[in-house]
């Protein structure tokens, strides 16, 4: 379980030239399409989150594209809005 600070899982989605990989602490996975990477790494925050712990994709549209991010930890994204 998190502890009261709410560990931060943070996976990310990037475009190689070979396809899209998708990375955190724990693993590295390579998918064809970004779609397929992206559904990957929020159904992964998903469970983070049901575990306990705050969870965020951040991913990048290109090759050299800047990250963004595309599922935000529900807290901050309450802290945003």
């Amino acid at each position: 379980m998190a502890d009261k600070m709410g560990a931060m899982r943070r996976l990310g989605v990037f475009a190689t030239l070979r396809g899209w990989l998708l990375t955190d602490n724990e693993q590295r996975k390579t998918f064809a399409s970004r779609a397929d990477a992206l559904a990957a790494a929020r159904q992964q925050a998903h469970v983070a989150r049901w575990r306990g712990a705050e969870a965020e994709v951040v991913a990048q549209d290109r090759v050299g594209g800047a990250l963004t991010v595309v599922d935000p930890a529900p807290r901050r994204a309450r802290e945003n809005a």
